[in-house]
């Protein structure tokens, strides 16, 4: 059992830069999850971060991919008044991702479209990139705060 004197030192070790720097160095270790986080929210509920919907397919989309299926240059044809789902190429979804950089989580794509993205019309967001408030609950309930108690017990050997 450690004396009053030794749990003081360790405690005095765990400063808010520390704990940040701790903090930013396990999110760096969830990156993926976050980016999936953001992908679901795309590509299953088709809202944006702040839940609201991302838009819907045209009847031209429609038309073009009922063509594309018909030629045998598609499978998927997408209804007018659907919701955006990001899945026509197969490229947007697997190229969104989470960084840590400067003690800051960004998102973004590394999809070469995604200029032709953001000019659609049709889109009624573009705040694509990001968590829902429910998924920074889940991250931060789930994943961060378990992981800052199980890292302070360690460090003060509770």
């Amino acid at each position: 059992m450690a004396t009053l004197q030794q749990q003081l030192q360790r405690v005095q070790k765990l400063t808010p830069t520390h704990l940040s720097n701790v903090l930013f160095q396990y999110l760096k270790s969830i990156e993926d999850e976050m980016a999936e986080l953001n992908r679901q929210q795309i590509f299953k509920k088709s809202e944006d971060i702040f839940g609201q919907p991302l838009g819907t397919y045209s009847r031209a989309t429609e038309y073009i991919t009922t063509n594309e299926a018909l030629l045998g240059k598609g499978t998927i044809i997408k209804r007018e008044g659907e919701p955006y789902d990001f899945k026509q190429t197969g490229v947007f979804l697997p190229s969104i991702f989470a960084r840590v950089v400067n003690q800051q989580v960004i998102f973004g794509s590394t999809d070469p479209k995604l200029d032709d993205i953001f000019d659609n019309v049709r889109l009624q967001s573009k705040s694509f990139f990001g968590l829902q408030d429910v998924n920074k609950v889940f991250i931060l309930q789930q994943r961060v705060l378990p992981y800052l108690q199980n890292y302070i017990r360690k460090e003060l050997k509770l």
